[in-house]
């Protein structure tokens, strides 16, 4: 039992590892395209806000 749960700690390291190298990967990609934006304090934004209408009966959006 107590090497099944050493083995199981490398896999769970050797993912760890694989997942910071794939993501390492991806960042120089993700980068290339994205858009840097700097605003000042004077500057005018637009703020986007969704409002969810609940519907009649409806228990789904509602708080506990």
């Amino acid at each position: 039992m107590k090497l099944k749960l050493d083995l199981l700690e490398g896999k769970r390291e050797r993912a760890i590892v694989r997942v910071a190298s794939y993501q390492h990967q991806l960042k120089p990609y993700y980068d290339k395209r994205t858009k840097v934006k700097q605003f000042q304090m004077s500057d005018l934004v637009f703020k986007k806000t969704i409002i969810i209408a609940q519907r009649q009966g409806s228990k789904k959006m509602k708080p506990n």
